[in-house]
């Protein structure tokens, strides 16, 4: 993954993530933290989001610079797979989000696959694209 993705990833700390529900299309924001060309973020075991992403695993997602200058859009859209997490993993997480060892919060691992990276400061329409 180029830096500019890996920077962009790295300054951020919200992302919404969108996936296909039983009731049709479905977003929700998380707090993340980026390791490896993975979203690291938790969820309620109890929240409706979690339920039912973790019945189809792939999911969506956006982050981006919230501004109201064209000239200053910057952002990244992302397809991922909902993968296994490592207790390394884990604990990163916790240690930047102490939600993270709440008893009913779960933290998963989201594992890139394809993202697109917008951002008019390096030239207008400026598009990378990184692809497994």
């Amino acid at each position: 993954m180029d830096k500019n993705f890996i920077n962009f990833f790295k300054k951020n700390h919200i992302a919404t993530i969108g996936f296909n529900s039983s009731l049709g299309v479905y977003l929700f924001n998380a707090f993340y933290i980026f390791i490896n060309n993975n979203i690291i973020f938790a969820s309620s075991t109890d929240a409706f989001h979690t339920k039912e992403f973790r019945k189809n695993l792939q999911i969506s997602g956006t982050i981006f610079k919230n501004t109201k200058l064209i000239s200053k859009i910057e952002g990244i859209q992302f397809l991922a797979n909902i993968d296994d997490i490592n207790d390394k993993e884990k604990m990163l997480y916790s240690l930047n989000y102490p939600v993270g060892i709440v008893k009913n919060i779960k933290i998963f691992k989201a594992k890139i696959y394809w993202a697109k990276y917008t951002s008019n400061n390096l030239g207008f329409g400026h598009k990378e694209i990184f692809s497994l």
